[in-house]
């Protein structure tokens, strides 16, 4: 009998502590999901830093999967080497978006030299571990064998995903293959609006991005209202998220205001403003435009904000962009050297 009661008490304290882990383990793994809508604005305003504090805790807890937001996080601030070690921990804990990640790494060249059978390699492996999302990855590299019907097909697939800014480009990548008939299938504006408007309805950090896409196909389609009309939202969307200081979209609001896209006319001062912030919040991209602007831009353009063209000025920027990781600055500083624009010529 008492042998009884001690295995009824070592059964039940196992049940027990069983019972707290699993507590423990729902307990972050609905901390990481406040983390992902957070990061998304799923349901909330969009906040990259309270995102970033959620997914922390939740990786420091057992949830591997925010490492693969903390990475992008940090690929964001071109952290290449940090954001691929953040990969790896993930991966080695058995995430298999953390695997994915990688994919994107070596297929993206991010920090790492580019290698298309290593990228090809974690995304098979991703897939086979149940994220159908690492379809687009196999999409992209069945793109860049042309081989669009395969792509097509991989970017259907991950559009049957649950993660939305994956699925969402999924339906982005579909829609971009009817934009033109260089992938060998038909051109088909009016498709590829119904893809980019599904991308539209699923995202929401880049939401502009589409709205963008579908004022192209309206553009091309002669359909200069409604391409007016969703500039406007592109414009409206940019603005909101730049507020909420997401750095990519300071840039593109930036980018609209000087081109006076969904305006009435081009706005260089709100344009040099928001190009500025976006710089200081280290967006590479932004720094670029700067120098571009010091170097390229028409007189009356900057009069109008109150600059003069600048070589060195423009060279300081470019440098600053390609310090910051931004590939296209680099080969701009390069090409400086070799003119000697601002610089001394220097092969």
């Amino acid at each position: 009998m008492k042998k009884r009661n001690v295995l009824f008490a070592i059964i039940l304290a196992i049940l027990v502590f069983a019972m707290a882990a699993c507590g423990a383990a729902g307990k972050y793994q609905a901390v990481y999901e406040e983390g992902v809508n957070l990061y998304y604005g799923i349901g909330c305003t969009v906040d990259r830093e309270a995102a970033k504090e959620k997914f922390e805790e939740a990786a420091a807890n057992g949830v591997s999967d925010a490492n693969y937001y903390l990475a992008w996080l940090l690929v964001n601030d071109y952290d290449y080497a940090s954001a691929k070690e953040k990969f790896e921990e993930g991966e080695a804990a058995g995430s298999a978006l953390c695997a994915y990640g990688l994919g994107d790494m070596y297929l993206e060249g991010f920090g790492v030299d580019w290698d298309f059978d290593k990228a090809r390699e974690y995304f098979e492996k991703a897939v086979s571990s149940g994220l159908v999302e690492a379809n687009n990855g196999l999409g992209q590299l069945a793109l860049m064998e042309a081989d669009a019907a395969s792509a097509k097909e991989y970017f259907e697939k991950a559009a049957e995903g649950s993660v939305p800014g994956e699925v969402a480009g999924a339906y982005a990548f579909l829609g971009s293959l009817y934009t033109s008939d260089a992938y060998g299938i038909d051109k088909d504006n009016e498709k590829a609006i119904e893809y980019y408007q599904k991308a539209n309805d699923v995202a929401q950090t880049w939401n502009g991005v589409y709205m963008d896409s579908i004022a192209s196909c309206y553009k091309d389609l002669d359909d200069e209202a409604s391409q007016k009309e969703w500039e406007q939202k592109a414009l409206d969307k940019f603005k909101e998220l730049a507020d909420a200081g997401i750095d990519y979209a300071m840039t593109s609001y930036a980018y609209y205001c000087e081109q006076g896209k969904g305006m009435d006319e081009p706005d260089y001062n709100s344009a040099w403003e928001w190009y500025n912030k976006a710089s200081d919040a280290g967006y590479a991209l932004a720094t670029y435009r700067i120098g571009s602007i010091y170097l390229y831009t028409n007189t009356e353009e900057l009069e109008a904000i109150g600059i003069e063209h600048d070589y060195d000025k423009a060279v300081e920027y470019f440098e600053k962009s390609a310090d910051a990781g931004y590939s296209y600055g680099m080969r701009t500083v390069g090409y400086q050297y070799k003119e000697g624009n601002g610089v001394e010529k220097d092969w």
